[in-house]
């Protein structure tokens, strides 16, 4: 049964993604670090793994890793 997610939860699973889009190393998620060239794609970076580590429950940094490899 999924947690339902309050808008205190979002807030910090944006938090969480922001410091690891930080840190985005180009020789790991060279598609995630192009993405961060512009705020509007930023935010569609942030809103996929935000989807994505919510609907399958994961961490975000197994969300970008994921989604890293669908866009290669």
């Amino acid at each position: 049964m999924k947690t339902q997610l309050n808008n205190n939860d979002i807030r910090q699973l944006r938090s969480m993604i922001r410091v690891a889009l930080q840190h985005c190393d180009k020789s790991v998620t060279p598609n995630f670090c192009e993405m961060l060239s512009s705020p509007q794609s930023y935010k569609k970076a942030e809103s996929m793994v935000l989807n994505y580590a919510i609907t399958n429950e994961v961490s975000i940094g197994a969300a970008i890793g994921h989604l890293e490899s669908e866009m290669a």
